[in-house]
């Protein structure tokens, strides 16, 4: 949660990490692009809806006889997530906090909690979750992660109850010292059953260094949480399924990664039909696993120009998500960072490699003024192009005296991107309300919850409550989505691609529910198509190889495709 290079003007220590990791030099020039573009005057608009929707969930952090400062295990958690336990074909919500709550879907987009006898017990120092049908009967299953724990719960086939196999699924249970984060499930070897990757921060225990000791300009002496570099790295865990929901460790066939996990995000990076991933470490160069098949990896962080920021530094690695953002058929990779860190956009040029695009797209220099957890790309108003949201929020509760102006609690930020000059404008100040007051924001998921075609958006607050942001953009341009079933009976069909062809050229999409920043959003593909409401044509491609050809399909809804 802190760079080193952020440390560096935190705490006045002596920044020597470029040269400690062998960082590799920055080949290419800042870009600066003039702003010629118009103010927004309309943009997407968000409305929170989470109290009247029935959320009633509060988060609840550190010692009730200590309410501040907080140490770095007590502001990092905050789960969220959109997933249909029951098959209705409505979606729920998942909260994770010192507790966990499940949330049902009822008539006209109200939610009732329905965690009292669901099975979904685990309390503690909770962290985040992820959503994926494990044993392969039709429904979802959930995974929770916090510090010393792991809690797989197993759906009982949408009945709202849910049984722990943690013991069963792993027979032999993380150290009372793990600290789990971001997790995801995905099919890593082709096999039919999804696998499991876990994300781990640094080992923080009562006999660690509990809060560190900053001056303030005024000279005086202010507690806050510590960077991570006082603790001991901890690094992933991958997961092999080996059906029926019971998990064998692969862990030692994957290169070293460089520890102090947070985000994690899945695609095909170079479309060989093969699962990657990407992890977003604190302070610590980014790992990109490249999938060459039968549980054979290689980390391309280096080479691939995704472990480093645009200087070639580290950075603090946060939330990750990937999205096709400029139409070229491939996907590109968004991490967030701390404060005085610009939020890091990875074009993915083919080949393995990426090139820094913050600055030119101009969503770089935007960005530095907030530290950002939670990230998406969304087309929330559906013109077709992929925009930006960020979740924010400091690790610091006593920040404001420490570092002022910074403060705890900070606002969303939303960008739009302008597809015709290549370039992201910010609309925060046109996107809602909720996107003006400020929050301490960890997750972040999307979900379309009303099934309208117009993607919604949760939002973990831990200084409160949740904030379900319901898209209220005017409803006049087209969509077309899709929800993919395997046929393994996976209604998430995680890991699929879709290509969409359009009169203006190919798009591509992929099945994921691991996205952000301890969080799983709704795996149905949507894309914008703006004023295109022709018939169009889309290829599948099934995780496996099979592929499935579709024409003449039509717009505003979504179309379910099977396996054959």
């Amino acid at each position: 949660m802190h760079s080193i290079s952020s440390l560096c003007r935190f705490v006045g220590l002596l920044c020597l990490s470029s040269l400690l990791t062998g960082c590799p030099p920055s080949t290419k020039k800042r870009a600066t692009v003039e702003s010629t573009s118009a103010p927004i005057t309309t943009a997407p608009h968000f409305k929170e809806v989470a109290q009247e929707a029935g959320l009633d969930f509060t988060w609840t952090v550190g010692d009730s006889k200590r309410k501040s400062p907080l140490n770095i295990a007590e502001t990092a958690g905050g789960g969220a997530a959109f997933l249909d336990y029951d098959n209705d074909g409505n979606l729920d919500i998942l909260l994770v906090g010192s507790r966990t709550a499940l949330f049902h879907q009822e008539a006209g987009g109200k939610f009732r909690e329905v965690t009292a006898g669901s099975g979904l017990n685990a309390t503690g120092m909770l962290m985040g979750c992820t959503v994926g049908d494990v044993d392969n009967d039709g429904f979802s299953d959930i995974l929770i992660t916090g510090q010393g724990s792991l809690h797989l719960y197993h759906n009982l086939r949408g009945t709202g109850k849910f049984e722990e196999r943690t013991a069963k699924a792993f027979p032999n249970p993380p150290s009372k010292e793990a600290w789990a984060t971001s997790a995801g499930f995905t099919d890593l070897d082709h096999d039919g059953n999804l696998d499991l990757v876990v994300c781990h921060y640094v080992t923080f225990t009562p006999e660690t260094v509990q809060l560190c000791e900053y001056s303030s300009p005024t000279g005086e002496k202010i507690k806050g949480a510590c960077p991570p570099l006082y603790y001991k790295p901890q690094t992933i865990q991958v997961f092999r399924n080996k059906g029926g929901g019971i998990f064998e460790e692969k862990t030692t066939l994957l290169p070293k990664g460089h520890g102090a996990n947070l985000g994690l995000g899945f695609a095909d990076v170079d479309g060989d039909g093969k699962m990657d991933f990407y992890i977003a470490n604190d302070g610590q160069p980014g790992d990109l696993y490249h999938n060459l098949g039968s549980w054979r990896f290689e980390n391309l962080s280096t080479q691939s120009g995704t472990g480093y920021n645009q200087e070639g530094r580290e950075q603090a690695g946060m939330g990750v998500d990937w999205g096709d953002y400029d139409h070229d058929g491939k996907l590109d990779l968004l991490v967030t960072t701390f404060q005085n860190e610009p939020r890091s956009l990875y074009h993915n040029e083919g080949g393995g490699t990426f090139a820094y695009t913050s600055f030119i797209t101009r969503m770089g220099d935007a960005t530095r003024s907030h530290l950002a957890f939670g990230c998406a790309f969304l087309d929330a108003d559906n013109d077709g192009w992929l925009d930006l949201l960020f979740a924010n929020g400091h690790v610091q509760d006593t920040i404001g005296q420490i570092r002022p102006p910074a403060t705890y609690a900070q606002n969303l930020q939303f960008f739009v991107y302008r597809g015709e000059g290549g370039f992201y404008q910010e609309a925060t100040q046109n996107a809602g309300e909720a996107f003006q007051k400020p929050i301490v924001g960890r997750a972040l998921a999307v979900g379309d919850y009303d099934n309208d075609g117009y993607p919604d958006v949760l939002v973990s607050d831990l200084s409160g409550k949740p904030l379900l942001l319901h898209n209220e953009t005017p409803k006049n341009q087209h969509w077309i989505g899709f929800q993919l079933k395997s046929k393994y009976q996976r209604r998430e069909a995680i890991g699929t691609r879709v290509i969409l062809t359009t009169s203006e050229g190919e798009r591509v999409g992929e099945v994921q529910t691991c996205r952000s920043y301890l969080s799983a959003s709704d795996p149905r593909i949507r894309f914008g198509l703006g004023a295109q409401n022709r018939p169009l044509k889309i290829k599948v491609k099934w995780v496996g190889g099979k592929e499935t050809e579709l024409h003449d399909l039509p717009v505003d809804r979504y179309i379910l495709i099977e396996e054959k």
